[in-house]
């Protein structure tokens, strides 16, 4: 179900259908330390991919339980998501906007390359990992 669903959205990037105007657009929180936003949304974003991960974070989660030392590696993963924004935020605003320009400024290429490595992968897994059609 999960590679179908792939399928459709790789779809609709390949033909530049802007997929996020049909969710509702949530705003973070912000605060008034860049850095604490950045952690807190790194951190955060770890317990959303944790799915993608479950036996390494589990692993993880289960040590930091048994030591606070191994709790470090646990806090070090949220701050390990959160490194891409902290840099962001660190870096001087005229080159955050110079590399976000880049990006919006290419995102018809992005979205294109994208797409049909997504496409490529779920055909992959649809026909020759669960072979749906044989």
């Amino acid at each position: 179900m999960a590679f179908s669903m792939l399928v459709v959205i790789s779809i609709l990037l390949i033909f530049n259908v802007n997929i996020g105007k049909l969710f509702p657009q949530i705003q973070s929180p912000k605060f008034k330390n860049p850095y604490l936003t950045s952690f807190l949304f790194g951190f955060f974003f770890g317990a959303i991919i944790l799915p993608c991960n479950p036996a390494p974070i589990i692993l993880l989660f289960s040590k930091s339980l048994a030591s606070s030392a191994s709790f470090a590696g646990f806090i070090g993963f949220g701050f390990g998501l959160s490194l891409p924004l902290i840099a962001l935020s660190i870096a001087s605003l005229t080159f955050s906007r110079k590399a976000i320009g880049v990006i919006t400024g290419n995102i018809r290429k992005i979205n294109l390359v994208t797409g049909v490595i997504m496409l490529l992968v779920s055909l992959y897994y649809l026909f020759f990992i669960f072979k749906i059609a044989g």
